[in-house]
Parts: structure tokens; C-alpha cells; sequence
């Protein structure tokens, strides 16, 4: 031994059900001294602590013991390298439009275009439109993307298109241009009486569903609205209801799902200084279409219309 009580190792050898100790093996120096070294334990796979009344700064001799530790360093295994993967090029397209004024058909100069990954929601490309309103912009080939047009003095407007793999690298001519509106009707599709939960997904001019949520569409309005920056002074919502229920309810419950999106629009980034809530319930129903089913008209009637109040 190094003198006073001294630190030992032995293997653990198990046998069957049984445990038994090998052969006590001194740790040696440094960690047994000439004084006693006791009460060794481990601490998870790596630390080692013991106690030891051994001297410090030259003292010849010590009666208060210390707490010592040892870490295990173990050999480090170089991990096998693995060349970085390389993902397959996408095809694309080029996606050629134009963008009008809805009201007097003129095309629109410098309007933004974006193509978002509607299964993502990430821009996959934007651009500007030149003079005469057009714009080419390149998207990739079999994939749901929405292409939208936002000028800051109007609203957005917005398709959704698969360019087929047969057109890769190819130019695809829109059929329609995107029509930038001065009046925006959001149709979040509420049910009859409900103000704060409505369906899944909006509703297109003829009160149909459409493959876009109401938290897309929202998303998209309050971009447009963002865009406007100091020229907005005011953001005017009207909230509309079907007949059903009186003509005082219906008042109530257009304020209330103007109340809901101005939330929506705020939580999105939009300042409520500028929003201003209007209801004017069921006072101006649109025209029922022939053939339209009462169901169908209804869910036209419940809508909300948004106008910019700019600047001068």
C-alpha cells in the first residue's frame, strides 16, 4: 500500500443469479497517497469521486479531508462521414399574366406578384409587373401554387394552378388576368347565427367553397394591407348577415364577425387604429340569382366588405 488507507478496484463477475468480487487491485498513484484515501464513489459512467486527507501547499501534515474528482475520458470514435445529399432538381415553368384594375379593366404598373407552395405556404417566386401590367414569373412544374397580385391603393386577387409536368420549361400563358378590386368581399363562411367559428374554407363569388382556408385568406388580406403603409388612413369592414332572425340580431351578429376578423387582422400585424367596424346586417341583401338555391343565396348574403380610405 502508499500508507494510510488506500482506494482498490476489483471486477464484478456475475454467475448466473450470483455476484462475486475478483482479485482487490490497488488504484496506485496519484490517486492513493502516503495519508487515507476513502469513501469512493461514481457518479453516472464518468465521474469519480474520493475523499483524501492528504496535505496541501507544502503542509507535512492534515487531519481535514477534501473531496477529489476524476473524470473518464473515453476514447472519442470518429463518426463516418457521409457525403451531403444532394436533392433533385425541380422542373419549372415560367407563368405569364396580366394585372388589371378590376373596375376600369387598365392594366396596373409595378403591382407585386407572389407564387406561394400552398402545401407549405412558402414563396417559390415573386417579381413585379412592368408597365403594361404583365408579368412573367417561374414556378415549379406539378405543384399546388397560388398566384396572387396586390397593389397598395387596391386589394389583392388570387388563382390557384398545376402546371403540368408536360410544360416544364416551358411558358404558360394565364387565361384570365389577376383583377386588383377596390371594394374586397371576404367570404369567411360562417354558420347561420355564429360569429366567432367559422367553416374550414372561404366561399367564392357564387357562394361556393373554395380550397382556401379562411386563415390563408386572411393571411393574405392582411399583407395587402401592410403594403398600404402611411397612404391608409382607414380600413373600413361591413359586416353582413342573411334574413334569417330580425333585422336587431342580425345587426348585432354583423358587428360581432366584423369584431372577429378585425382580431384576426390585428393578430396578423394590422394596427387597430386604422380598422373601423360597421354592420349593416341584413339592410342590403344581394340579389337572389335564378335557379339559386335559398341555402346558396344566404351564404352570399353573409359576408364582409372591406374599403381603403388613402390619403390625399
Amino acid at each position: 500500500t502508499y500508507g494510510g488507507y488506500d482506494l482498490f478496484s476489483s471486477r464484478i463477475i456475475r454467475d448466473g443469479a450470483s455476484f462475486t468480487l475478483g482479485t482487490p487491485r490497488n488504484i496506485g498513484a496519484p490517486v492513493n497517497t502516503a495519508f487515507d484515501e476513502l469513501f469512493p464513489r461514481w457518479v453516472g459512467r464518468d465521474a469519480f469521486y474520493y475523499g483524501s486527507d492528504q496535505p496541501t501547499n507544502g503542509s507535512t501534515t492534515r487531519k481535514d479531508f477534501d473531496v477529489f474528482v476524476l473524470w473518464l475520458e473515453r476514447p472519442r470514435v470518429a463518426s463516418p462521414r457521409v457525403p451531403p445529399s444532394v436533392p433533385p432538381s425541380v422542373e419549372r415553368a415560367t407563368v405569364t399574366g396580366t394585372v388589371v384594375h378590376q373596375q376600369t379593366q387598365k392594366p396596373i404598373a409595378n403591382a407585386d406578384v407572389t407564387a406561394r407552395d400552398i402545401a407549405t405556404n412558402t414563396v417559390v417566386a415573386s417579381t413585379r409587373t412592368d408597365t403594361l401590367g404583365a408579368y412573367a414569373i417561374d414556378v415549379p412544374v406539378e405543384t399546388p401554387i397560388n398566384v396572387s397580385a396586390q397593389a397598395p391603393d387596391l386589394f389583392y386577387d388570387d388563382v390557384r394552378i398545376v402546371v403540368p409536368k408536360e410544360q416544364a420549361r416551358d411558358t404558360m400563358p394565364m387565361q384570365q388576368p389577376l383583377q386588383l378590386p377596390i371594394t374586397f368581399v371576404l367570404r369567411v363562411n360562417f354558420p347561420t347565427a355564429i360569429w366567432d367559428a367559422p367553416y374550414p374554407y372561404t366561399l367564392d363569388s357564387m357562394g361556393m367553397e373554395t380550397q382556401q382556408t379562411w386563415q390563408q385568406t386572411l393571411d393574405l388580406l392582411a399583407q395587402n394591407v401592410r403594403t398600404s403603409g402611411e397612404r391608409l388612413q382607414r380600413l373600413v369592414l361591413i359586416g353582413h348577415t342573411d334574413d334569417v332572425d330580425t333585422d336587431e340580431s342580425n345587426l348585432l351578429l354583423g358587428k360581432q364577425r366584423v369584431g372577429f376578423i378585425m382580431d384576426e387582422l390585428v393578430s396578423r400585424g394590422v394596427q387597430r387604429a386604422i380598422l373601423e367596424g360597421r354592420s349593416a346586417g341584413e339592410t342590403l341583401l344581394p340579389d337572389r340569382l335564378k335557379s339559386e338555391s335559398i341555402d346558396v343565396w344566404r351564404k352570399r348574403a353573409r359576408r364582409v366588405e372591406l374599403v381603403k380610405v388613402l390619403r390625399q
